[in-house]
């Protein structure tokens, strides 16, 4: 089933009031396509001169308003979920985002911008998102990461080390595993050695979800747009 016709089955649900002044079928392509190619809702109007782009635009404001996006990427997770999960965040550089939703990225002083964080299950399919600063610390974002699910093992990578964050993981029934550091005496096992390397399938659905162009940068000024289109963008992978 296409992106478009799993948002569109959706919508109907959910729709209440007047009809659409277009098609639903048409601002829906017209929303993917800016999302795929990074297109500026402006643009659009060189492409076709017949329709008014703030109609797309403000169509696409209020299905995240009334977190339409965000009921369909809740409504996409796996019904028997996976018990070991991968965690990790990336860098997206900030274009026109509100001062106060962004920071300078650790990697890259020069530039500021929001960092995304990101669970998948075993097979990599994602089923938690956050966004935050660039500034912030991937620990700060974990908890809103994997709230409500339900996880047994969450792998991460080295910034994910924290003895304080995993005993209290631990209480809730989430083993948190994470490479060990030279300073740091810990053991793994063989079993653990081995999820440790499939890191690479959480590193894997960031470089899928930055191929849509839209998410290459933040265009969005205010954050839950700029969150819609990530989720948008997430819902596609997890169609596929």
């Amino acid at each position: 089933m296409s992106i478009i016709q799993v948002l569109k089955n959706f919508i109907k649900k959910e729709s209440t009031g007047r009809p659409l002044k277009y098609k639903i079928e048409e601002k829906l392509e017209t929303i993917v396509f800016v999302l795929k190619s990074g297109i500026s809702w402006k643009e659009l109007n060189e492409l076709n001169k017949l329709y008014d782009e703030s109609s797309y635009r403000k169509y696409f404001y209020q299905l995240v308003k009334s977190e339409i996006i965000k009921k369909i990427f809740e409504s996409l997770k796996p019904t028997n979920p996976s018990k070991i999960n991968f965690i990790d965040s990336s860098q997206i550089r900030n274009k026109h985002g509100e001062k106060s939703s962004i920071g300078f990225c650790p990697q890259d002083m020069k530039h500021k911008g929001n960092k995304v964080s990101l669970v998948i299950n075993n097979i990599g399919k994602p089923i938690g998102c956050e966004i935050g600063r660039g500034s912030d610390h991937d620990l700060k974002l974990l908890d809103a990461t994997i709230n409500n699910l339900n996880i047994k093992i969450l792998v991460g990578d080295k910034s994910y080390t924290s003895k304080k964050k995993r005993d209290e993981l631990k209480k809730n029934g989430i083993k948190l595993l994470y490479p060990v550091k030279r300073n740091i005496k810990e053991l793994r096992t063989k079993e653990e050695r081995k999820l440790l390397k499939r890191r690479h399938l959480v590193e894997n659905s960031f470089a899928n979800l930055k191929k849509f162009k839209r998410l290459g940068y933040r265009y969005e000024r205010k954050l839950e747009y700029f969150k819609g289109f990530v989720l948008l963008g997430l819902i596609t992978m997890m169609i596929r």
